[in-house]
């Protein structure tokens, strides 16, 4: 039997500041900012600014075998103009190499004279309107990856090295 989770300790140390400009992808975007700035762990912090159009996924079915695939999940395009009201999530060494983001969004719509909200995971196709202003902390001290779940056959961040003498598993 596992146990309930996995822990790593770790500590913030540099934020990475930066301004996402009109009509990029801001995944891509994310992605490409942790890289040159030698981010290999990171947190997002904050996130404010605006989109052209949202790409966003969400679990429509909880499929009988794992892994979850694309015919699980909804997708929607949303164009905007749309302000994003939340962006939280995670920048982590993929097992292959390469930074992976995997974060969720919300942002609001006006529609039909109300303010309509929409979130899900952030996946590619978020284009940039006039700006969008992130920040996201580095984790130092942490043996982390996003690796393949061997029962959930699915990327999940993993403790490959527990840090300050912590067992990996409480």
């Amino acid at each position: 039997m596992s146990e309930d989770f996995q822990l790593a300790l770790g500590r913030a140390s540099r934020v990475a500041v930066f301004r996402v400009e009109p009509d990029r992808d801001l995944l891509q975007a994310m992605g490409k900012i942790a890289e040159r700035s030698g981010i290999r762990t990171g947190l997002i912090v904050s996130a404010v600014g605006s989109l052209k159009r949202a790409r966003l996924r969400n679990m429509k079915v909880f499929p009988r075998e794992l892994p979850v695939r694309d015919e699980h999940r909804s997708f929607i395009d949303v164009d905007g103009p749309l302000e994003i009201l939340s962006l939280s999530g995670n920048l982590l060494m993929g097992e292959g190499g390469g930074v992976t983001v995997h974060a969720h969004m919300a942002v609001s719509k006006v529609d039909d004279g109300g303010i309509k909200v929409l979130g899900g995971h952030l996946v590619e196709g978020n284009i940039t309107y006039l700006m969008v202003e992130i920040a996201i902390a580095e984790v130092e001290d942490v043996d982390i990856i996003r690796a393949v779940h061997p029962e959930r056959k699915g990327f999940e961040l993993t403790v490959r090295r527990p840090s300050w003498g912590m067992p990996p598993y409480i």
